[in-house]
């Protein structure tokens, strides 16, 4: 088979977005092929490669390739590749035989620092179009703005950093959803607390900090307060750690990119932080 000047990428993201299966939501990998030289162009638009969230099988990735060898869609005869590029080192080791010795077709890894995010900009568009055709589930909290776009990425990562040997070096209580427990906060006394892990009158994944029972019994049953005032005026910057439907989806991905330390399993130790406001409980 004859050579061609094409230089393909392959790609492995999660999407922006769930997939429920079997009961359970999970964050499904999209497989992206494209040709970056001479021109840039996406290959295979069959998307999402997902069993219950796990990594794609490299069989799969390889059956892409030979089938975009073969095809004589974009090519008549069908051309090899100049060189075929991953960012996953799992595929590279799994592919570098196969691919290499048997179809001749040289293959390299890149770091995603060398691939600079290139089709971070595809995923998070089919993403959302995949939300708007209610194909991806998503939280309100997982289309906020991140700290990757709200900082600087040297201070997002510091945080992370810091929030992840945090978690290491606290010995943590685990309440049910919606259980009620105190926090004495120097300073200001004793605080009661909720946390929400499911639905409060269509409010979703929520918190409530109170220093009065009536009030904090009333947002876990309605969603809202009974007024706005807060009784000592205090600003709280607060820090819980929650599983991906709770943090943005900009963050996420940073986390899937291996950018951010994590400090335990994600279905309980992504940190998320938020401040209760003078006249508002909402977390910002």
């Amino acid at each position: 088979m004859p050579w061609s000047d094409e230089v393909w990428l392959c790609l492995v993201r999660k999407a922006r977005g769930f997939l429920e299966d079997e009961g359970k939501q999970h964050r499904p990998y999209l497989v992206l092929l494209y040709t970056i030289a001479p021109q840039t162009e996406v290959l295979d638009k069959d998307f999402i490669v997902d069993h219950l969230g796990e990594f794609p099988k490299s069989s799969h990735i390889l059956e892409m390739i030979e089938k975009e060898i073969r095809s004589k869609e974009r090519r008549d005869p069908p051309r090899k590749p100049k060189s075929v590029i991953f960012t996953s080192g799992r595929l590279y080791k799994e592919l570098l035989k196969p691919l290499q010795e048997y179809h001749g077709v040289p293959i390299k890894l890149w770091t995603e620092e060398e691939n600079q995010g290139f089709g971070d900009d595809h995923v998070a568009d089919f993403s959302e179009r995949m939300r708007k055709k209610q194909q991806l589930g998503y939280c309100s909290a997982n289309l906020k703005q991140g700290l990757a776009t709200a900082v600087s990425k040297d201070r997002a990562k510091t945080f992370f950093s810091a929030a992840a040997a945090f978690y290491k070096t606290k010995p943590w209580s685990f309440f049910k959803s919606k259980e009620v427990f105190s926090i004495a906060v120097p300073g200001h006394g004793s605080r009661l607390c909720f946390l929400a892990s499911e639905s409060v009158e269509g409010q979703g994944n929520m918190m409530g900090m109170e220093t009065n029972p009536t009030e904090l019994m009333h947002l876990l049953k309605n969603g809202e307060r009974l007024t706005l005032d807060d009784s000592d005026g205090a600003y709280h910057r607060c820090l819980t750690f929650t599983n991906e439907f709770g943090l943005p989806f900009e963050d996420l991905t940073e986390f899937d990119l291996g950018h951010y330390e994590l400090g335990g399993s994600p279905d309980v130790a992504l940190p998320f932080p938020f401040c209760f406001k003078k006249d508002t409980d909402e977390g910002m």
